[in-house]
């Protein structure tokens, strides 16, 4: 996570390539109203794909597909 001094805003990068089936997710997300981002999408949009990404990070593993 990194802070974006100018604006005092926190902002969360993420770079992703093959994790999970996740090809490929290149985003930021502003966290300045609150420390939480809410995923709300269809069955099949990747959510559990990330939680388990994000979940290897954690853990320090790698989330490349084998």
């Amino acid at each position: 996570m990194q802070e974006d001094k100018d604006s005092n805003k926190m902002k969360f990068n993420i770079n992703l390539l093959n994790c999970f089936g996740i090809r490929k997710l290149d985003n930021s997300f502003d966290l300045s109203r609150g420390n939480f981002v809410l995923i709300y999408a269809h069955n099949g949009t990747m959510k559990t794909s990330l939680a388990k990404t994000f979940l290897c990070a954690e853990e320090n593993h790698n989330a490349a597909d084998v």
